[in-house]
């Protein structure tokens, strides 16, 4: 995604929310860019029979506030599954991009990224008796590229952001540096205008890296390069460039730190549990 400069965007939530409400927040922000996930489950739950009504909603909503558009789309509807445990792909990937496809055919113009998938390298969103495969997954992205390039060259295509997890089973977790590597060697870079990373901090402050090196002596995940957002894009940058990627963008798409303003608690209480850059201290203690 070369031709676009560097911006901060903003994650949403819209679905049966005060639509304007929220991006009058996000205009406050000042935010460039919008993110909102499409769960493809949710819209398309019978064969050929999509509901767009809520999708043409969030994308009005969002181009009222005068953003750039990021859609996610993820988890199949059952129908197009082999499993119908946690989230997964379809077991005919021609099938998600038949959807993303036929998103990128009603908004052309409208949306301008599609980021294909989330955290693939996880099996509660990749369940499928075939296992978690970065070969499988940049299969997919092949197919979601070419449907969406097809409609507008324009349109820029992000790879699904990898979950962190300093956990590498293969069956439960793929490591995310593990699994980049995987995606190169499958091709990617032919498939992607830019890579999705998902470089949450956990308890750990931005500029702090592996391990216990330059940050507050709290409890919290500390223990694994995974675990901080600096690592994370320095180890994906050398990835990329380690396979002649040097010039695609790394677009980190979900990553944040929990803050304690206006909520009437101490600095240090743990009152998110998940990205929190606060201690790891229970409630109840």
């Amino acid at each position: 995604a070369g031709n676009v400069g560097f911006a901060m965007g903003i994650q949403l939530h819209l679905p049966n929310q005060d639509m304007g409400g929220v991006m009058q927040r996000a205009q406050e922000l000042n935010m460039a860019w919008a993110k909102q996930q499409i769960e493809w489950s949710a819209y398309e739950p019978t064969a050929g029979a999509v509901n767009w009504t809520p999708i043409d909603q969030m994308i009005e909503a969002m181009e009222a506030a005068d953003v750039n558009i990021l859609v996610s789309v993820a988890s199949a509807p059952d129908w197009a599954r082999d499993s119908s445990q946690e989230k997964g792909p379809p077991s005919d990937y021609q099938t998600f991009a038949n959807f993303v496809g036929a998103m990128a055919e009603r908004y052309e113009g409208r949306i301008q990224a599609y980021e294909i998938w989330n955290e693939q390298n996880l099996r509660r969103e990749w369940n499928t008796p075939r296992g978690i495969s970065a070969a499988s997954y940049v299969e997919m992205l092949r197919l979601a590229y070419t449907a969406v390039k097809t409609v507008d060259p324009t349109i820029i295509v992000v790879t699904g952001g990898l979950a962190p997890t300093g956990f590498n089973d293969g069956v439960n977790a793929i490591d995310d540096r593990v699994y980049l590597r995987q995606m190169y060697a499958s091709g990617v870079a032919e498939w992607a205008d830019a890579i999705g990373a998902h470089p949450n901090g956990w308890g750990n402050p931005p500029d702090s890296t592996c391990c216990r090196n330059n940050r507050p002596a709290v409890p919290a995940y500390d223990d694994h390069p995974s675990f901080f957002f600096k690592d994370t894009l320095q180890d994906y940058r050398e990835i990329m460039v380690q396979n002649g990627d040097s010039g695609t963008y790394i677009w980190p798409t979900q990553f944040g730190w929990g803050s304690n303003d206006a909520l009437n608690v101490a600095p240090g209480v743990d009152f998110s549990a998940d990205f929190a850059f606060v201690s790891y201290t229970s409630l109840d203690e």
